[in-house]
Order: structure tokens, then C-alpha cells, then sequence
């Protein structure tokens, strides 16, 4: 305000000194958060994250940490031998047809 008041007088300022009311009535910007407190925000937000995903493995840990012998079932195999796999092969479209009469 105080820099506004010689300027009142003058004719030729009228536009400035209203785009200047105009940017003194404005609410201020908030101060940008400091590196460190943005970086720790990021962080506690990550942790939560992490936290909330390792929750469903606690059951299963804390089975094994009582266990006597842990046992991982073996995994189990899709097709016993590749003759398993030819012998229930369905041809989809043209050329697998064609490759199954050539081949058989």
C-alpha cells in the first residue's frame, strides 16, 4: 500500500496500480516444502506401501519359524514330456493345420 500511494495521483499509472491492488489482494503462496521434508514425506508414504504388502506374507513366515522342517512343495510341471504335448495339440488356424498334415 505504501508504494501504491504516490502513484494515486497520476492519470497515466491507473492500469498498474490496479493490476498492482489486484496482486496485493491475492492470498500469498504457500512456502514450497524444504527438500528434506518432501524426501521424508516420500518415505513415510513408500514405508506405508511396503508395510501394507508385507502383511500377508507374516502368516506364512511365522508358520515356518515354528515348523520343525519347512517343506516347499516341488512345482508341479505343465507337460509331463514333449510327447505329452504333441499328442494333445488342437491346429487353431490354417498354417497349424497344414504343419499338422505334413507332420503326421
Amino acid at each position: 500500500q505504501d508504494l501504491l500511494a504516490p502513484l494515486q495521483g497520476e492519470t497515466r499509472f491507473g492500469q498498474e496500480v490496479k493490476q498492482l491492488k489486484a496482486l496485493v489482494e491475492k492470498e500469498a503462496l504457500p512456502e514450497p516444502a524444504s527438500e528434506a521434508k518432501r524426501g521424508r514425506e516420500e518415505r513415510e508414504a513408500l514405508y506405508k506401501n511396503t508395510s501394507k504388502d508385507i502383511q500377508k506374507w507374516f502368516p506364512q513366515i511365522h508358520s515356518m519359524n515354528k515348523a520343525d522342517q519347512v517343506v516347499l512343495e516341488p512345482q508341479k510341471s505343465i507337460r509331463d514330456s514333449t510327447k505329452a504335448m504333441v499328442s494333445t495339440f488342437d491346429a487353431m488356424d490354417d498354417f497349424e493345420k497344414e504343419l499338422q498334415e505334413i507332420t503326421q
